[in-house]
């Protein structure tokens, strides 16, 4: 589709909910239909054309009762308005498994959808810290933390990994790509950002010692190096771990790892593809009864 053909970017941003409203076949098309090939060109010529131009974000509501700001143009937003939640299985989870009063540590947090779930979930007198190295998303985290009024949810500036370093973290075209591996196509980019990284035990240990109920690690593949640093916090805590793994390969290693710990694998069938939930191997009615 033509540029030429669109209305101008102020006519469209004003008019974007008819606009949406409009698309509701193609959209229903792209949400529901089995087969995949050929969505990528609809999703390009017939949906992008039409959203609000980059920067401009919308208002997502999560479970618990929060929300956050997204950006229309960005990939976790995009899927967030496509599919009308972000990873809501895993959302619902974590806010009925965690209580007033707990702790829960958001590994990974980019901008916040998780961070203020568990916010919501462990109420003013719970803790919970997010760890996201990257400045512009850290400060768009905070933002976020600020609208929902969540002052008990600590930002961490820093990396996790399984030692103490100051490494180069690719920073990709999207917010939700960033990584000190390879960034995954099309999102890469020539730009990187030095960053602090330190051992989740060390930094647990500096905290206090909290009693961890929930961790979330989403790192982009760099999973294994967040475990091998924060061993004595999973044996100490037993908590229940929601973590992604991409690959059968990169399961099987974190089984491996998690197996030393007497920890447990299980995927709920409603999760995304590549996200499990590890725990100790007396904790699964309690997990039952959260994921009911």
């Amino acid at each position: 589709m033509s540029s030429n053909s669109l209305p101008s970017t102020s006519l469209r941003q004003r008019f974007f909910p008819l606009i949406w409203a409009l698309l509701l076949p193609l959209r229903t098309y792209l949400r529901h239909f089995p087969i995949q090939r050929g969505k990528g060109l609809l999703l390009r010529l017939g949906v992008l054309p039409w959203l609000p131009p980059a920067g401009m974000e919308y208002e997502l509501p999560l479970p618990a009762n929060g929300s956050i700001r997204l950006q229309y143009r960005e990939t976790l937003g995009l899927s967030s308005l496509l599919y009308g939640t972000f990873e809501n299985a895993e959302l619902e989870f974590a806010s009925r498994y965690l209580k007033p009063g707990d702790c829960a540590f958001d590994i990974g947090a980019n901008v916040g959808v998780f961070s203020v779930v568990l916010g919501r979930a462990t109420a003013n007198n719970g803790c919970v810290f997010a760890f996201e190295p990257v400045p512009a998303n850290a400060a768009r985290l905070k933002q976020n933390l600020e609208r929902n009024q969540l002052q008990h949810v600590q930002v961490q500036p820093i990396a996790l990994g399984s030692s103490e370093a100051e490494l180069e973290i690719h920073l990709a075209k999207d917010a939700a790509y960033h990584s000190f591996g390879p960034v995954e196509k099309p999102f890469q980019s020539l730009h990187a950002l030095p960053v602090r990284v330190r051992r989740l035990d060390d930094v647990w240990r500096e905290l206090g010692s909290p009693n961890v109920a929930f961790l979330k690690i989403d790192v982009e593949g760099a999973e294994d190096e967040v475990l091998i640093g924060g061993l004595e916090c999973l044996a100490s805590c037993q908590p229940v771990v929601l973590i992604e793994a991409n690959t059968p390969e990169h399961l099987a290693r974190l089984q491996k790892r998690f197996a030393a710990l007497n920890f447990v694998s299980f995927k709920p069938a409603a999760f995304v593809v590549h996200n499990y939930l590890f725990h100790p191997s007396g904790m699964k009615e309690k997990i039952l009864i959260a994921l009911q």
